[in-house]
């Protein structure tokens, strides 16, 4: 008989079990931070526009003697996206919402299902954890000693070798950045006066930061330019309107235009960059809920925050090699550098040669890798 039994979730019961595993599983956790609850209580469904389309199942293992079924020692996420399929040029199911206790049998029963699920739909391979809900990619390998921001993923370090053990093998490295006024950071001077001098020769160009007053138009911006900008980085997947919809209205609340710049040529938006305060402060407050009284630690605490995350930067192809991606950090850093800032710039692919340069060259400190696995038949 075997010890472990994996149940795909076909009730509210089970539903509620998948979504509120890592509350229990990461009670004990200090640097662990729960998320917004309300948005995981609706998220793992198909009115979700991120899983618009996308075939999906959810797994939860239980210890073979658990009768009762109330307590699952682990969960997955696994799903057909043919939008990432046909973009990548591969045939693979991802996962995500990987979570599980440390024993190595029950993160393989997981993964093993969900070959079994890929192959029954004619794939070839599993690939991930890339959770479409929460939107976390990777698993965390390197950098535990601090809280995760917001939208990045917090796990304990045998993650990955019971990934390994379950026959997963590494398929690309996210590398994440810091840049620390209090501990004496500062943007390097050759900098400065590559501004002056760029701006001296090219009097076309301009650097403007949001504007709250116009979002549709500043989120048209961003969709336009990230479709094209990043449509050969791996794993993108070109963004629809609504999803990008869908995520103005989740971020509208922690908006802040000192932390999103655009650099634009003869008027026109040609590049942006894209960061926010850390919401995970206010969550870690309220435990992951803004309602009855969050929305006060939302008010009070979001003006004081330092930590702020650099989510996105991006330069339409024929304007690379000019320095607009440099121009556009160094706006939205010395935008919030008056409060004392600590900047993590994350999500960066190990083979973006050319972001980690930048980074590397601007004075920034690598500080964290996540990792993201794949099996193939």
């Amino acid at each position: 008989m075997e010890s472990y039994q994996v149940l795909e979730v076909d009730s509210p019961r089970l539903y509620r079990q998948f979504y509120r595993l890592p509350a229990r599983l990461y009670a004990q956790e200090s640097r662990w931070v729960p998320p917004l609850w309300s948005d995981e209580r609706r998220g793992y469904q198909s009115s979700n526009p991120m899983l618009d389309g996308v075939d999906f199942t959810l797994l939860l293992a239980y210890d073979s003697q658990d009768i009762t079924r109330e307590r699952p020692l682990g969960r997955l996420m696994v799903y057909h996206d043919r939008a990432f399929n046909e973009s990548q040029g591969e045939q693979v199911a991802l996962f995500g919402a990987y979570d599980a206790v440390n024993d190595r049998r029950v993160t393989k029963s997981l993964m093993d299902r969900a070959k079994v699920w890929a192959a029954d739909r004619g794939l070839r391979g599993i690939l991930g954890p890339i959770n479409p809900v929460a939107e976390f990619w990777g698993v965390l390998i390197q950098g535990f000693d601090e809280s995760a921001m917001f939208l990045t993923p917090y796990n304990y370090r045998y993650y990955h070798d019971n990934l390994i053990m379950a026959g997963l093998e590494k398929a690309m490295d996210l590398y994440a950045y810091q840049a620390d006024a209090k501990t004496g950071y500062t943007i390097p001077h050759r900098y400065q006066r590559f501004r002056e001098l760029f701006f001296k020769r090219n009097p076309g160009f301009s650097l403007r930061p949001f504007d709250p007053r116009r979002i549709d138009r500043e989120a048209d911006a961003i969709y336009e330019i990230s479709n094209i900008a990043l449509a050969a980085n791996w794993g993108y997947v070109p963004v629809s309107r609504e999803v990008m919809g869908d995520m103005v209205k989740r971020l509208r609340p922690i908006i802040d235009p000192r932390a999103i710049w655009f650099v634009e040529d003869q008027g026109r938006p040609v590049g942006f960059c894209l960061g926010w305060p850390d919401f995970n402060l206010v969550l870690e407050k309220t435990r992951g809920r803004l309602l009855p009284f969050g929305w006060t630690h939302l008010l009070t605490t979001l003006p004081r925050v330092r930590d702020y995350r650099l989510f996105g930067l991006a330069v339409l192809p024929e304007y690379h090699g000019r320095g607009l991606d440099a121009l556009l950090y160094m706006s939205l850093y010395e935008a919030l550098a008056p409060r004392g800032i600590r900047l993590e710039a994350n999500w960066i692919l190990e083979n973006n040669h050319r972001m980690n340069r930048a980074l590397v060259n601007l004075g920034l400190e690598r500080t964290k890798t996540y990792r993201l696995y794949r099996d193939s038949w």
